[in-house]
């Protein structure tokens, strides 16, 4: 399966036995919360990097659903869709979205941080930039907003980025 950011990655019901330890580890992990091990399409090896975790692409949530083939006689997956928009769900955002990889949304969130007008980030983060009066007081409230952003954690900025951007 490839998302629409173009991560290829497939899903597997079974550990491969030939597997070293800590991959059977996050494996079995896999098995456990979806039922699934989700594994790096090129090497086949179970994704552990948090950064490498599925989330909307709209609103940076992990929670989540894909449709996914499952037999029905004998309740085993087969399989996700996940290709199209209609085959994700969202339930933050209560409806169907593309999905993309944490790390490409953390790269996003920091994108649109950098692209806001001094007047923009006056307005998100309460800072007034006439209390910035040196030679170079813009670049320092730019810098001192930048400060306040990365103080922030990831669910703080998603919803920052909810309620301010304007690209939506």
């Amino acid at each position: 399966m490839k998302t629409s950011y173009g991560f290829e990655f497939n899903t597997v019901t079974e550990i491969d036995p030939e597997c070293r330890d800590y991959d059977k580890a996050v494996a079995e992990c896999h098995l456990a919360n979806a039922g699934m091990v989700i594994v790096d399409a090129e090497y086949g090896q179970p994704l552990d990097n948090k950064d490498d975790t599925v989330v909307c692409n709209k609103c940076g949530s992990s929670d989540i659903q894909t449709q996914a083939w499952v037999d029905p006689n004998t309740k085993t997956f087969i399989g996700a869709t996940g290709i199209d928009r209609g085959d994700n769900w969202c339930n933050q955002c209560a409806d169907n979205q593309l999905f993309t990889t944490l790390k490409k949304f953390k790269e996003y969130m920091q994108e649109w941080w950098e692209k806001l007008e001094p007047s923009e980030m006056e307005r998100i983060t309460g800072l007034r930039q006439d209390r910035y009066p040196s030679d170079n007081h813009s670049q320092e409230f730019v810098d001192a907003c930048t400060k306040w952003w990365n103080e922030k954690n990831y669910d703080e900025k998603r919803m920052i980025l909810k309620k301010h951007n304007n690209d939506e």
